[in-house]
């Protein structure tokens, strides 16, 4: 727990600790679950620098969230293959397309 206390710091993320054992524990079983980093991921998304500490049993109700929801992915990890643009990409776009049968060929 002290190493994910720790991460949070180095994040910005400002905790104030104030957690019975039960909520521990559940914290605990989070960051088994779902791992650190990925607590660590929201927490910043949610946080706005400069932003007093917020109290740890607000950050256990968004944490608490993760297995609420399909399986949480990082705004950092891309699964969506890039496609290659086509030989004449000109084309797939409407504007470049029209700007294409206004201009002599070639001037784009």
């Amino acid at each position: 727990m002290q190493t994910f206390t720790e991460g949070l710091d180095h994040a910005g993320v400002p905790v104030h600790w104030n957690l019975s054992l039960d909520e521990q524990q559940r914290v605990h079983d989070l960051i088994q679950r779902h791992g650190a980093a990925t607590l660590i991921e929201l927490s910043v998304r949610r946080t706005v620098p400069g932003d007093p500490p917020k109290p740890a049993r607000y950050w256990l109700k968004v944490w608490l969230d993760l297995d609420r929801v399909p399986a949480f992915t990082s705004v950092t990890t891309s699964t969506t293959p890039v496609r290659p643009p086509p030989d004449d990409y000109r084309h797939t776009n409407v504007f470049a397309a029209g700007l294409t049968l206004l201009t002599p060929e070639g001037a784009i």
